[in-house]
C-alpha cells in the first residue's frame, strides 16, 4: 500500500518514501523489478501508476536482481 501511495511529503513530512525505503531493505529488496513483483503479488501490476513504477526506479534502481 505503501507503493502504491507513495506520498512524497513536504519538508516536516517524510512522506512513503522512508517508510518504503526501509521496508525494502528488511525484505532484501535490492532493485526496482524486484519490489515491483512483491507489489504485484498483491496488486496488479498494470493498476500500478507511472509514479510508483519511476519512484522505486529511483529508489532501488532500474536494473534486476
Amino acid at each position: 500500500m505503501k507503493c502504491l501511495a507513495m506520498r512524497v511529503g513536504d519538508v516536516r513530512e517524510r512522506g512513503d518514501i522512508d517508510d518504503i525505503r526501509r521496508l525494502g531493505a528488511l525484505l532484501g529488496v535490492t532493485s526496482a523489478d524486484q519490489a515491483i513483483k512483491l507489489v504485484s503479488r498483491f496488486y496488479p501490476a498494470d493498476a500500478l501508476p507511472p509514479k510508483t513504477r519511476f519512484g522505486l526506479e529511483e529508489m532501488f534502481g532500474s536494473g534486476s536482481s
